[in-house]
Order: C-alpha cells, then structure tokens, then sequence
C-alpha cells in the first residue's frame, strides 16, 4: 500500500521585505500596513486567514489563503489544487499585489513532519507554467 502524507497548499500575500524584520523602524512597519479586507476586495477570494498590523502583536499585516489537507505523497496534487482555486483570481491576485506593494507566494507544507523528507516534489511543465504565470514564490515546509 502507499503512504500517504498529510500536505496543505496556501496563497500567501504579504509585503516585499527589504531587510531583516527586526531591522525596520515602527514608521517602515506603519508604511507596510495594509487592510486584508481591501486586499479580499481585489482578490475576490476570502482569505482563510488574515490579520492587520497591530492584532494580536502582529508586527506586519497579513492575507492568505488555504487548502483543506490533502492525503497525498505527491506535492502536485496539493499544489494544483490550490492553482485550479486561485488561477481564476490572477488578475486580481496581481492587482492587490501592486496597490499595496505585496508579493504572493505558495507554500506547501507537510502537517505530518515525521515523514515531511519522504514527500515527492515533483510539478510537470504544465504546473510550473501555470505557476510562472502567477508569478508566485514557492516554499516547502
């Protein structure tokens, strides 16, 4: 039988980092606020999770966008999923991205960090035009 991995896939919109976080002043932190709720506006996609500068201790605002879990071993599986969600979003996706100076990553993390190393990485030529695309980062936890 196959193993199978518990993966999830975000979009994560967040500000373009310059420098160390720590290295940012209170009044660059306060020039890199921006309102989730906007950033929904021009996504048309509610966020799963979203915080304002300020909340709850939060230094940076945030937005992004999650998959449910997926039992897979395959990290195109998780990916493309969240690419058949958010592809009809790109315009908007771009739009948020350069009213508010923000970059848009995916990352695809592995919520069973026991057997994260045996996950395959693998995404076709058709999964990395799309992502290309998107113009997205991409990480793997």
């Amino acid at each position: 039988m196959d193993e199978t991995y518990a993966q999830r896939a975000y979009l994560v919109l967040q500000h373009r980092l310059t420098k160390a976080v720590s290295s940012y002043s209170a009044a660059e932190f306060d020039a890199m606020a921006f309102d989730p709720d906007e950033v929904t506006a021009l996504v048309g996609l509610a966020p799963t999770t979203s915080n304002r500068r300020g909340e709850r201790g939060r230094r940076l605002s945030g937005w992004e966008y999650s998959m449910p879990v997926m039992d897979t071993s395959i990290t195109e599986f998780a990916m493309t999923a969240l690419l058949d969600r958010i592809d009809p979003r790109a315009d908007g996706i771009a739009a948020a991205c350069r009213a508010f100076d923000l970059q848009a990553g995916i990352r695809v993390v592995n919520d069973d960090p026991d057997r994260a190393a045996s996950a395959l990485v693998f995404y076709s030529p058709t999964t990395i035009q799309r992502l290309a695309r998107l113009g997205v980062w991409i990480e793997h936890a």
